[in-house]
């Protein structure tokens, strides 16, 4: 209801099957807040191990996604939230302020990524798991420039609008990054800010 202050109350993590709870904070209330986690872990496949595999590293990967929001998210704008969970490290970035929200999963792959890793993980009955909590959404369009491929979507959230832009990357012998940004579809301006900072190089598709 516009011009009614919300309070945000919980955010569900859906990896792991749990609640975080956040702290009661006032929310715009044209932007109710996107949950972006899913309701149904995607488990990373278990892959027959090789005589032996690279050590998973829990504090690099972390400091992976640490600088990658420090190098994307203003801390005065954005809250923070890193940790690890089976098979990979996932961050999360809320912003009450924009109404908009960021994940990030790094997949570990310990004794190699697969050549198939991504569309596996990626395939259209998991997006459906990704993207459960909306009420609608759908693919508006799909790219890869190099090795980056981009998924862009369309979501409805109580009936409030919003688009997505999904990005994955193997960027090690070992992990798979993606990171998606969420805004309310009238903020495509912040959208696109965010974006840059994000891939400069490949903001959307067909830019």
């Amino acid at each position: 209801m516009c011009g009614l202050v919300s309070l945000f109350t919980a955010l569900v993590f859906g990896v792991g099957g749990f609640l975080f709870l956040g702290v009661q904070t006032p929310v715009r209330p044209e932007f109710p807040d996107p949950i972006l986690r899913p309701t149904a872990e995607i488990a990373v496949p278990e892959m027959p191990a090789p005589l032996s595999c690279e050590p998973s590293d829990a504090e690099q990967d972390r400091a992976t996604l640490v600088e990658l929001g420090e190098t994307v998210f203003e801390a005065d704008t954005w809250s923070t939230d890193i940790r690890d969970v089976a098979s990979k490290t996932v961050g999360q970035w809320d912003s009450f302020q924009l109404g908009a929200v960021a994940f990030a999963e790094l997949l570990h792959y310990d004794c190699g990524v697969p050549v198939d890793a991504i569309d596996t993980y990626y395939s259209d009955d998991n997006l459906a798991i990704i993207q459960s909590n909306y009420a609608a959404w759908e693919v508006v369009d799909e790219c890869e420039r190099g090795d980056v491929r981009l998924w862009q979507f369309a979501l409805d959230f109580e009936g409030a609008l919003y688009e997505q832009r999904l990005w994955v990357e193997q960027i090690s012998p070992t992990r798979v990054l993606s990171v998606s940004l969420t805004f309310p579809l009238t903020a495509t301006e912040q959208m696109n800010r965010y974006a840059a900072r994000l891939r400069p190089e490949f903001t959307v598709c067909g830019g």
